[in-house]
């Protein structure tokens, strides 16, 4: 074994193993829990009730950013770069406006697209700023 070849190995066999958790795992807990909101939003629109999906995923997203965030910095400090900070943020911005209702109240179909649009370029942003 040359010297450095194994902790070179390992460091090697860590960034593997980042992505795959990264690829793998934080997909499926994102969808997972998505699907409660998308239920609750899919069931109060078919009830009458359009506000309430909104309402509950912007709710959930305040209480991420401030209570679960919060909770998690004051356990330990929270490692981030700057990069995925510009990314969320500026994302969860344009959103915001996509989500406010226009003159009638609504949320046209053509602003669905582009927050589905949006989710798939985040995701793929995320995915290149890597672990």
């Amino acid at each position: 074994v040359r010297p450095g070849g194994i902790p070179e190995l390992a460091t090697r066999a860590r960034e593997v193993r980042a992505a795959y958790l990264l690829l793998d795992e934080a997909p499926i807990v994102a969808v997972g829990t998505s699907v409660p909101e998308l239920a609750t939003a899919v069931i109060a629109r078919r009830r009458g009730h359009s506000g309430v999906g909104v309402e509950t995923v912007l709710g959930s997203n305040v209480f991420n950013n401030l209570w679960v965030v919060g909770i998690v910095a004051l356990i330990r400090p929270v490692g981030t770069s700057a990069s995925e900070v510009i990314l969320s943020v500026g994302t969860c911005l344009v959103a915001l406006l996509l989500v406010f209702p226009n003159a009638s109240g609504h949320i046209p179909r053509w602003r669905g697209g582009v927050l589905l649009t949006m989710a798939a370029g985040y995701a793929a942003a995320t995915v290149a700023l890597g672990p």
